[in-house]
């Protein structure tokens, strides 16, 4: 909604080419034990003073349980871009591959595309997906841990079986002007998913603003009249 009209009408696309992009694809088990209090909401009704009134209301309080366990989990396959050029945050929305259909290399499956050599060192990429590793088993300490809030969270890991691959992965790199500006999108190849950059109307985001104001001003006035 918030896109210019004209971008609609667009069909100047300047550049349009298929490129294989390298990837790394690491793996591991790990094995976490984890502790942390796990927070449940309740509520009791206290009397308040309000605008010279005594009134009753619901006071939300936490009641704390403490918890512990184990998890275990093996990682297969998480990946890591190793091309520079699509360490763009605005494409990582199509960096999802059904990595279960990849195959041993051959050449012939590449003529006609080019091909990238990685830019990403395998440890600058371990140390990527290392965090990603952390933060999903933490998420999934979490959701272990239970109730509606938590703290206090101590996670503990051990990882082993670590491995990793080289891939190339195909993906469609795209081009086009808007106000004398380049924007850059790229599609999976394989899922035809899209992400990548485009402008935004400012008269459009401004009136929706405006708009947003003024309905919380007439809310407002509402309430104050009633």
């Amino acid at each position: 909604w918030f896109d210019p009209s004209k971008l609609k009408r667009l069909d100047e696309v300047e550049q349009v080419h298929g490129v294989d992009l390298p990837f790394w694809t690491y793996d591991a088990k790990v094995n976490a034990s984890w502790s942390g209090d796990a927070g449940h909401y309740y509520y009791e009704t206290e009397r308040v003073y309000v605008n010279g009134n005594w009134e009753s209301k619901q006071v939300q309080k936490i009641r704390w349980t403490r918890r512990s366990g184990q998890l275990s989990h093996f990682f297969d396959d998480v990946l890591i871009v190793a091309s520079k050029g699509l360490a763009n945050p605005k494409f990582k929305r199509i960096l999802t591959y059904r990595l279960d259909e990849v195959i041993n290399f051959d050449p012939r499956l590449i003529l006609g595309w080019e091909a990238e050599i990685y830019s990403i060192e395998v440890d600058n990429g371990y140390d990527l997906a290392d965090r990603i590793i952390d933060n999903r088993i933490r998420g999934m300490c979490i959701s272990r841990l239970g109730g509606d809030t938590y703290r206090n969270l101590d996670v503990n890991t051990n990882k082993s079986k670590q491995t990793f691959k080289l891939i190339i992965l195909p993906v469609w790199i795209c081009a086009y002007q808007y106000n004398n500006k380049t924007y850059q999108f790229v599609i999976n190849g394989q899922s035809g998913r899209i992400g990548g950059e485009k402008p935004y109307s400012w008269i459009k985001i401004t009136f929706a603003v405006l708009l947003a104001i003024a309905v919380i001003a007439g809310i407002v006035f509402i309430i104050d009249a009633q």
